[in-house]
């Protein structure tokens, strides 16, 4: 493990058992504050992977904003320009009051 993680997580379909063979591999990575290293984290990921790719982990927020404990969909919506209804839509959200931490959030392009 890096140093500066505290945990790593399974996410997406593979840890809903809901993946096709060809489906991607996301993780959670916990880690200390002020700490993250990303460059050090793609060292490993290259390591690891079959074809010894570069660049397959992304920057925190990298691939859109994830729920934090005590966020609602109307401050994520002000943080991106757009309104808490477009989220609702967008992410087909049946009830707007009920978000979860780590749930990831797709924003309007």
């Amino acid at each position: 493990m890096l140093p500066f993680t505290e945990g790593i997580v399974l996410g997406g379909s593979r840890a809903r058992g809901t993946h096709a063979e060809d489906s991607d591999i996301d993780i959670g990575i916990y880690y200390a504050p002020g700490s993250f290293d990303l460059a050090a984290i793609n060292r490993v990921a290259a390591e690891l992977d079959d074809e010894h790719r570069s660049n397959l982990v992304v920057a925190p927020g990298g691939w859109g904003e994830w729920v934090n404990a005590g966020d609602w969909l109307m401050k994520i919506a002000r943080k991106f320009s757009t309104t808490w209804e477009r989220l609702q839509e967008l992410n087909k959200l049946p009830n707007p009051d009920l978000i979860f931490p780590g749930q990831k959030i797709f924003l309007p392009e």
